[in-house]
C-alpha cells in the first residue's frame, strides 16, 4: 500500500517537472523565434545600410571628382583673370599713348591755325588803321575806300576758310580717335586688390567722347566729316549703354541748384535775367548701373 502511494507521488512530481520543462522549452522556442526574426530584420537592415554606404561612397567619389574639377576651373579662371588684367593694362597704356599723341597733334595744329588767324587779324587791323589814317588826313578817295573794303572782305574770307580748315582737321583727328576707341571693346569692370571696381579706362573714354561732343557743338553740320563723327560718337555711347554705363547728357540743359557737380559760372549777355544754362562740359557725369561713379565738371552761363 505504501509502495503504491509513493509511486503515485513520484509520477505526479515527474508530470509537473515535465510540464514545467515543456513550458520552458516553449518560452525558449518563442525567444528563439523572436531572435531569428530580429536577426532577419537586422540582416535586412544591414544589407540596406551596406547599399546606402555604397551609394554614399559612390556619391562621395563623384563629389570629390567635381570638387577637383571645380578647383581646376577656379585655377584656370584665376590664371585667365591675371592674363586679362595684364592685357587690359597693356591696352590702357596703348590707348593712353594714342590719345596723348592725338591730343599733341591736335594741340600743335590748333596752335598753328590760331597763329595764322592772329596773323590775319593783325593784317586786318593794319589795313583798317591805314584806311583810318588816310581818311583822317583827307587823302582818301573812293578807290582807297573800295580797296580797303575789298581787303577787308578778302581778310574775312581768309579767316573763314582758315577756321573751316581748322575745324575739318579737328574733325579728322577726332574721327581717328573714334576709330581707335571703337577698336577697343568696352571691357568688363575689374575688381582691384581693395575690392573696388576699377572704371578708370571707361571714364577716360567718356572724357574723350565729351571733348569731341564739345568740338561738334561749336561747328556747323556742313563741315566735312561732321556727320561721320557724330555717328561714331553715338555708336560708342550706345556701346556704353549696352554695358550698363551712361554718359549723362548735360550740354545746353538748364542748370539746377544743388546738382552734384563742380560748377564754374560765366556771364552771357544773351541770356535772360535768372536764366542759367550748362554751356560747357569739362568732365561728364558717368553712371554705372544707375549709380554715379564720376561727378560732372561743368561751366554754367548766366545773365550778368
Amino acid at each position: 500500500m505504501c509502495i503504491c502511494v509513493t509511486n503515485g507521488l513520484y509520477a505526479q512530481n515527474d508530470s509537473k517537472e515535465l510540464s514545467s520543462l515543456r513550458n520552458e522549452i516553449s518560452v525558449l522556442q518563442s525567444a528563439q523565434n523572436r531572435l531569428k526574426s530580429n536577426i532577419t530584420i537586422l540582416t535586412s537592415n544591414g544589407k540596406k545600410a551596406e547599399l546606402k554606404i555604397n551609394a554614399l561612397t559612390s556619391a562621395n567619389k563623384e563629389l570629390v571628382s567635381k570638387v577637383d574639377s571645380l578647383q581646376e576651373k577656379c585655377n584656370e579662371l584665376a590664371d585667365n583673370q591675371k592674363t586679362d588684367k595684364s592685357e587690359l593694362t597693356t591696352i590702357i597704356g596703348q590707348t593712353n599713348d594714342k590719345v596723348q599723341a592725338t591730343e599733341d597733334i591736335l594741340s600743335s595744329r590748333s596752335l598753328w591755325g590760331l597763329g595764322g588767324i592772329i596773323a590775319l587779324l593783325i593784317a586786318l587791323a593794319s589795313i583798317v588803321w591805314i584806311f583810318l589814317k588816310k581818311f583822317k588826313s583827307g587823302s582818301s578817295s573812293i578807290d582807297d575806300v573800295r580797296k580797303a573794303q575789298s581787303s577787308l572782305e578778302v581778310a574775312q574770307e581768309t579767316i573763314r576758310k582758315a577756321q573751316e580748315k581748322m575745324q575739318e582737321e579737328t574733325i579728322q583727328l577726332d574721327n581717328k580717335l573714334i576709330e581707335i576707341l571703337s577698336k577697343q571693346p568696352l571691357a568688363d569692370p575689374i575688381t582691384n586688390e581693395s575690392g573696388e571696381i576699377d572704371h578708370s579706362l571707361t571714364l577716360k573714354v567718356a572724357d574723350e567722347i565729351v571733348k569731341i561732343e564739345m568740338n561738334l557743338s561749336r561747328m556747323d553740320e556742313s563741315i566735312k566729316g561732321y556727320k561721320q563723327l557724330a555717328r561714331g560718337v553715338q555708336r560708342i555711347k550706345d556701346n556704353f549703354k549696352a554695358n550698363d554705363y551712361e554718359i549723362v547728357n548735360m550740354l545746353g540743359m538748364p542748370y539746377q541748384a544743388g546738382m552734384k557737380a563742380a560748377v564754374t559760372f560765366t556771364t552771357d549777355d544773351s541770356l535772360e535775367p535768372g536764366q542759367q544754362v550748362i554751356s560747357r562740359i569739362i568732365k561728364p557725369q558717368v553712371n554705372y548701373k544707375q549709380i554715379m561713379i564720376q561727378a560732372a565738371q561743368i561751366e554754367v552761363s548766366q545773365a550778368e
